[in-house]
């Protein structure tokens, strides 16, 4: 699978590996669903465009989003736990009746030619991002219309697939929570991700902050404590694996000073 950066070249990486020092990172791919059915197709890209613009916010994405072919976006993030965050995000700001399913992909990433007009990228995080959307879709034509995310690990520690696992339960038990929410309590649990505070929060809804304070410790509690758990395990599982391999460059490097030295 390659997928194709034209127009985001600025904010792509210029390297030929895309992904940092070959470290893994998370490839994203979003799909709108039901495109079919928005009678304002052009209104409606712009609309999640803008979102996933200010979904990133803070989130140091590699790539940022831009759209590809069909009804699909694109967006690297540095890893799972950046990924996480900008996924929910989006759910929650997106306005009613305008719903992205998503597939997140662990792995490497790497651009075919970096001195092309046009960027072609590669990898296996491209790959499992394909298998992950793939996934997402048939849980919805299996009845679960709520599930909305699904996480594919291309390479990782022996533990990865118990994790893989276990983050797509989580991910279906958040999606399904987000499904049930009202949309001013999803605009509110969204904003409050954001970094917004609960006073200009219920500026902007005209409501009281009280009534923010009383979502965030109520039916936003769990939503908004899970997330900041599995975040925080994405981040943390990437940044091991990052030290991991940083080690092994350093027992590498050792070696190979011993292997001169028994040489002189």
């Amino acid at each position: 699978m390659t997928s194709s950066t034209t127009g985001a070249r600025d904010s792509a990486p210029t390297s030929a590996n895309a992904s940092p020092s070959g470290a893994p990172v998370c490839a994203v791919i979003a799909d709108i669903v039901g495109s079919r059915r928005l009678e304002d197709r052009a209104g409606a890209q712009r609309t999640f465009l803008d979102v996933l613009e200010a979904a990133g916010e803070g989130l140091d994405l590699l790539e940022r989003a831009h759209p590809t072919v069909g009804d699909e976006f694109q967006v690297i993030a540095p890893d799972l736990g950046a990924a996480l965050d900008l996924t929910l995000r989006v759910s929650l700001l997106l306005p009613e009746g305008l719903r992205l399913r998503f597939g997140l992909g662990l792995g490497e990433v790497r651009e075919v030619d970096p001195d092309a007009e046009d960027v072609v990228q590669d990898g296996a995080a491209w790959w499992a991002a394909r298998d992950a959307i793939e996934a997402a879709h048939a849980l919805q034509d299996s009845g679960r219309d709520f599930a909305l995310t699904q996480l594919r690990v291309a390479d990782g520690p022996e533990d990865a697939a118990s994790r893989q696992s276990l983050a797509n339960a989580m991910l279906l038990l958040r999606d399904q929570t987000v499904s049930r929410l009202q949309a001013r309590q999803r605009r509110v649990l969204g904003a409050l991700l954001l970094g917004r505070t609960q006073v200009d929060v219920a500026r902007e809804e005209r409501l009281s902050q009280q009534a923010v304070s009383a979502l965030a410790r109520g039916a936003g509690a769990g939503i908004l404590a899970a997330q900041e758990l599995l975040a925080a395990v994405g981040r943390d599982g990437e940044s091991g694996r990052r030290d991991e391999r940083a080690g092994e460059g350093v027992e590498d490097r050792r070696s190979t000073r011993g292997r001169k030295e028994q040489v002189r």
